[in-house]
């Protein structure tokens, strides 16, 4: 980070993680989001709520539905040490941190194991 240019491109990359994660404890504390379809698309991809599912159920494959918002950043506070016993209030920013770092790794392993989808036969060399 020794250019300006190089410090923007860390502050703006830095920004992106910092809004992600301290937005995540304020959608708890709403208990509901206006539009839960919208706001579970901005939080999480579709690959990283079926990583998400998938890791902390440690079933292979997915649901069709994504789970709700408040369900999903519950499992991302649990991938981040949060033990969710009755008097612990909700999870803060350090354990959404960690719990995002945990997430990612799962989203690489599960973009990278889960199976292709079927795709028509073509028959090559053969016309």
């Amino acid at each position: 980070m020794e250019t300006a240019d190089r410090l923007r491109r860390c502050l703006t990359l830095s920004s992106v993680v910092a809004w992600r994660i301290l937005w995540a404890p304020r959608i708890l504390l709403a208990r509901a989001a206006p539009d839960p379809e919208v706001s579970r698309t901005v939080l999480l991809a579709l690959e990283e709520w079926q990583a998400l599912r998938c890791g902390i159920h440690r079933q292979p494959t997915p649901p069709a539905q994504p789970p709700t918002l408040a369900r999903a950043i519950g499992w991302i506070a649990r991938l981040g040490g949060y033990l969710g016993r009755p008097h612990d209030g909700p999870p803060g920013a350090t354990v959404l941190w960690r719990g995002f770092q945990q997430l990612t790794d799962l989203t690489t392993m599960y973009s990278i194991l889960r199976p292709l989808p079927a795709s028509p036969s073509q028959d090559v060399g053969n016309g």
